[in-house]
């Protein structure tokens, strides 16, 4: 027998609700069919039931209801433990074969809809009223009813629960550490493994989208600068540019100016020395 502490599943019944679907789905896809047992190879008995239906979508609901279906030709047995039937869904209820009620209290009346619902789940028996029964048994005894050779469920029967054979306390701790040691399993599930969970992966994801997103918008900036300088550098080029070509533009004014004034005075030069000839 193993058991699964799962405290802080209750807490979360949606989250508990997806992880026995995934359990199931996953022994039925990897189990081979097997079809109508004697007995069932794995027996899983769900606490707390009304816990895995709570506010649950019906896509859920819908989806456990095929799987506790289909599951039993894998030699998979499913037990949900719970208060009341009335926790459980009707076409889920309507799945499970094997029924044993205890005790139901009624003073309430939705209470007392809850006795009525759960005596008319079971195949009636002629020698006593199931709905009377229900509400009237003591502690120890139970009503069950299971399914013949013929795969169709008994009449109702009152019965007696034998108790565990074992102590209901709190197991001693050198107890369950010797147990675990001396199991065939031992060396397998014992050391507890922390694995990479969903939403550590997409921490890790939402970190590097960060880091990268700094490194594109650092490499923008560190471009936009690049092309600043550039621009600088090119408006730098321009201006000298422009100062060597207003600067060569002054010298050729000059060298105009000066053979200008060189011609024109060789002109006056000529004229004088023309006229000083034709006076004479």
């Amino acid at each position: 027998m193993n058991m699964i502490e799962c405290e802080e599943l209750f807490r979360h019944p949606l989250l508990y609700a997806a992880f026995l679907l995934w359990m199931m789905n996953e022994l039925y896809q990897k189990l081979p069919e097997v079809g109508d047992l004697d007995k069932p190879k794995i027996v899983f008995f769900f606490d707390e039931a009304h816990t895995l239906f709570e506010d649950a979508p019906k896509q859920l609901v819908d989806e456990i209801e095929q799987t506790v279906k289909l599951i039993r030709s894998k030699g998979v047995g499913i037990f949900f433990i719970t208060q009341s039937p009335a926790d459980i869904p009707g076409d889920v209820l309507a799945q499970l074969s094997n029924r044993i009620e205890h005790s139901l209290r009624a003073y309430t009346p939705s209470e007392i809809k809850a006795v009525k619902l759960a005596a008319e789940s079971f195949r009636a028996n002629p020698a006593f009223n199931t709905a009377d029964l229900i509400s009237n048994m003591k502690t120890g005894t139970a009503l069950v009813s299971v399914l013949d050779e013929d795969g169709a469920p008994t009449i109702v029967q009152k019965t007696k629960i034998l108790p565990p054979k074992s102590s209901m306390s709190i197991a001693d701790p050198t107890l369950v550490s010797n147990c675990i040691s001396s199991d065939s399993i031992y060396g397998k599930y014992e050391k507890s493994f922390n694995a990479a969970s969903a939403y550590e992966g997409l921490d890790q994801v939402r970190q590097t989208e960060a880091v990268e997103a700094e490194k594109a918008e650092q490499a923008k900036k560190d471009e936009k600068l690049q092309a600043m300088k550039e621009k600088e550098t090119l408006r730098e080029e321009a201006k000298k540019e422009k100062e060597r070509s207003e600067y060569g533009s002054r010298l050729a004014k000059k060298a105009t100016n000066k053979i200008e004034n060189e011609v024109m005075n060789m002109g006056i030069r000529s004229a004088k020395k023309f006229l000083k000839g034709f006076l004479k």
